[in-house]
């Protein structure tokens, strides 16, 4: 494995974007590249006269615009170029700049950048599609000793024995509660509630992309009619003609 690494005065001229991209800036290049910093900018800048330098043409030949490092950084693959102009095709190679060459794409130029900062990328979970299907409610233990003791019969019997009268044993609030059917009720509920919030948001999203696919094909409608109108156009010019 190589020993080869940043600097640790110039890590901060490295960046490693969101979506994994490294950049780093021209001093950051010029100092592994073991050159001057204003040699390096006076190359990039020659990029955008009439008589680039090697290694500015040389990023151009890639679709690199040299010009503009000084904006937005040097990008990992210009970097690699960069290098490889100082380690083997300037007048005056530098060795710094071959070892630093080889460290980089032995595990390539962006995945070296990213191990030396310590870069991860995030984990993007996937998004799980909401559920469209009622929970079963089941009943506690408590809730099952009560339904069990069907404490409502006896109040019924009590009822018949006394003739009617009856000290009111289970009163129906009381089964309701104690019995989970109100919960399992209220819960019932909130999943409906929810269910019939997702069905309006997916009804919703249909709409929209509805209203976008017909605004596409009136644009199309209005493309096809601009174009037979010049077609036409064109004919009449050529009658005229002849």
């Amino acid at each position: 494995m190589s020993n080869i690494i940043i600097p640790k005065e110039i890590r901060s001229e490295f960046r490693v974007e969101p979506d994994g991209k490294a950049f780093v800036s021209i001093r950051g290049a010029a100092r592994i590249a073991d050159v001057d910093h204003s040699t390096l900018v006076k190359s990039f800048k020659s990029g955008g006269g009439l008589k680039p330098s090697e290694l500015a043409q040389m990023l151009i030949d890639e679709g690199f615009e040299p010009g503009d490092f000084s904006k937005t950084g040097v990008l990992d693959l210009a970097l690699r170029i960069v290098l490889k102009y100082y380690a083997h095709k300037a007048k005056e190679t530098k060795e710094q700049a071959e070892k630093f060459y080889d460290a980089m794409s032995a595990v390539g130029i962006r995945t070296w950048i990213q191990q030396q900062l310590g870069w991860k990328p995030l984990e993007v979970k996937p998004e799980q599609p909401a559920s469209t299907e009622l929970k079963l409610i089941l009943p506690t233990q408590e809730e099952l000793d009560f339904i069990n003791s069907r404490c409502w019969e006896k109040d019924e019997i009590e009822r018949w024995v006394n003739g009617g009268d009856s000290k009111a044993l289970a009163k129906p609030e009381d089964v309701m509660e104690k019995s989970g059917f109100a919960r399992a009720k209220q819960a019932a509920l909130q999943q409906l509630s929810q269910f019939e919030q997702q069905q309006r948001h997916e009804q919703q999203k249909e709409m929209r992309e509805w209203a976008h696919d017909r605004r596409k094909g009136e644009n199309t409608e209005r493309a096809i009619a601009s174009f037979a109108s010049a077609i036409s156009g064109l004919r009449d010019l050529s009658k005229l003609a002849g």
